[in-house]
């Protein structure tokens, strides 16, 4: 089993969803005693929100790229963003450390076209409805978003925070949202977006049966659960051609990169250099390879880093054993 790293408390009720969601998702598929290995970092959710209020948005990427660091520090193999609206920030938190970062709005493109829905309206905060970053995200995928009128969005993100964040639920909202879904659902919305992970408090099963929605919370623990238990903890786009619902991964692999990057990345570990290859070609390749990755890295290229370092390590291990 892989161990996974939260960034959570954004709010800490969803947050606790997903603690014990994902470990019931492990106890029904492992049985007996078995729980998930997991590490949580809850950040300060009145400074998250009152940056996200002030649109300092670099400044909430920095709590969340250091949050990122500090699990990948602790032994966190993959990442998951607990939160729909701050993934506007998983740039910053991607380039922050070497681990996959499961990117929830891939995840749910995934789900809605596995589904046959080709068109959903995105319920969330104000930012993520209002803003293009989850939206144009989900876009890549071939999906044609909506987003609620701004009055609409006005009341959805009141709902969220200043109720469900405080683990309030009020019935006068949960009717106010479920006319915005059949509103938008009569529009040509083929199905709804959960695009807040506190929704899930809000609707219940009973509610609106009629309309299909994909609970984000629900997707990303379900895809935290099978990037954890697959043999391999690589992580692919959605549109790879070797994925299971929601969660895009590639074909299981014997060898893991995260421990070779791992001590690459951190001073206290030194990997074989340029310098101590001195002149033997073969090693001194896997030895330029690991520079390239290394610049790789400045570049923000996860996936070309993590191909030339796989690319070193085969060909270090083939000199070694002709040498």
């Amino acid at each position: 089993m892989k161990t996974i790293g939260l960034i959570g408390g954004m709010s800490w009720e969803s947050t606790m969803h997903y603690y014990q969601r994902i470990n019931k998702l492990v106890a029904a598929r492992l049985g007996d005693l078995h729980s998930a290995r997991l590490l949580l970092w809850s950040v300060e959710f009145a400074e998250i929100a009152r940056l996200q209020h002030a649109d300092d948005w670099d400044a909430a990427g920095r709590i969340l790229a250091d949050a990122a660091r500090r699990l990948e520090h602790a032994g966190a193999e993959g990442l998951l963003i607990c939160a729909n609206t701050m993934h506007r920030v998983a740039p910053a938190v991607e380039a922050a450390v070497s681990v996959p970062v499961l990117h929830l709005a891939d995840i749910t493109a995934h789900a809605l076209l596995a589904d046959g829905h080709r068109s959903a309206a995105l319920l969330g905060t104000r930012f993520t409805m209002a803003q293009p970053f989850y939206r144009e995200r989900l876009e890549r995928h071939g999906l044609s978003i909506s987003v609620p009128t701004p009055e609409e969005q006005d009341a959805l993100h009141q709902i969220i925070f200043d109720e469900l964040v405080k683990g309030r639920v009020e019935a006068a909202s949960r009717e106010r949202f479920i006319t915005i879904m059949r509103r938008m659902h009569s529009a040509g919305a083929q199905a709804v977006i959960l695009g807040c992970t506190e929704f899930g408090m809000l609707l219940r099963a009973q509610d609106a049966p009629d309309i299909p929605r994909v609970d984000t919370t629900e997707l990303h623990c379900q895809a935290a659960v099978d990037w954890m238990l697959a043999e391999d903890s690589g992580y692919e786009d959605p549109t790879s051609s070797t994925v299971s619902r929601g969660v895009p991964r590639r074909p299981a692999r014997k060898l893991s990169l995260t421990p070779f990057w791992r001590a690459c990345h951190h001073r206290r570990h030194t990997p074989v250099t340029a310098q101590k290859a001195g002149s033997d070609p073969v090693l001194l390749l896997p030895a330029m390879l690991v520079r390239m990755a290394a610049l790789l890295r400045l570049e923000r290229a996860p996936r070309s880093r993590i191909q030339c370092i796989d690319l070193a390590i085969t060909l270090h291990q083939g000199a070694l054993s002709f040498g």
